[in-house]
């Protein structure tokens, strides 16, 4: 416990020496440093990864229990840890929490530990604007939002049960011309119905499915 002549620090004072100890790591280098052997330590908690998303290929380790899973001297650290001389870059959020972790785990000995600058979020505000040029390069197909006219009525509607023939009217004309005829007169086809057979047998030029004789107007 500090006496009442020692120096007190503010939290700004403390994280401004934890950074100038540290070589931070850019959002845009990331990935580099992860290709050249560096652990990606995120240390976020869980309620921050379920909202914002995981970060690839990071290990995740509690802040909590941080220095008893990297120290190489603790019994419980994790088998990625060989040495003292292990790289290592600490992601929180925002960059803050991760400065001061980092540093903890320099005075463990890990003097290649470091964080990430900005955090996660600087990482994933980098990676939609690094994603943005490509987006715009090739723009994805926009569906038309124009119809065809007249396809706003209710009978073009596909939640009316009716045939796909009945819907166009050029369609529904030639229909009606097939059953009637183009000249009125109607087909004699095995499967005509009662409305059609009555029609047949009523027609002038017809008597009961055959020509009607010639009838003679001549006056004697």
């Amino acid at each position: 416990m500090n006496g009442p002549g020692s120096v007190r620090y503010s939290i700004d004072e403390v994280l401004d020496a934890a950074r100038a100890r540290l070589d931070r790591v850019q959002p845009e280098t990331l990935e580099h440093e992860r290709a050249n052997g560096a652990l990606i330590i995120d240390i976020r908690p869980i309620e921050q990864r379920n909202r914002d998303g995981e970060l690839h290929a990071a290990i995740l380790v509690d802040r909590n229990i941080l220095e008893w899973r990297l120290d190489p001297a603790s019994c419980h650290h994790i088998a990625e840890i060989i040495g003292s001389e292990t790289p290592i870059v600490v992601v929180c959020n925002e960059g803050y929490s991760s400065s001061l972790a980092a540093a903890q785990l320099q005075d463990l000995g890990l003097h290649r530990a470091t964080d990430l600058i900005g955090g996660y979020q600087a990482w994933l505000a980098w990676t939609r604007r690094h994603d943005e040029p490509a987006t715009l390069t090739n723009p994805a197909p926009v569906p038309s939002t124009r119809s065809r006219p007249g396809w706003s009525s209710p009978r073009f509607r596909s939640d009316r049960h009716v045939p796909r023939w009945q819907t166009f009217p050029a369609t529904r004309q030639r229909r009606r011309r097939s059953r009637v005829g183009v000249h009125g007169r109607v087909p004699q086809h095995p499967k005509a119905g009662r409305f059609h057979r009555q029609r047949l047998e009523s027609h002038p030029l017809t008597c009961n499915g055959n020509p009607r004789p010639p009838v003679n107007h001549t006056i004697e």
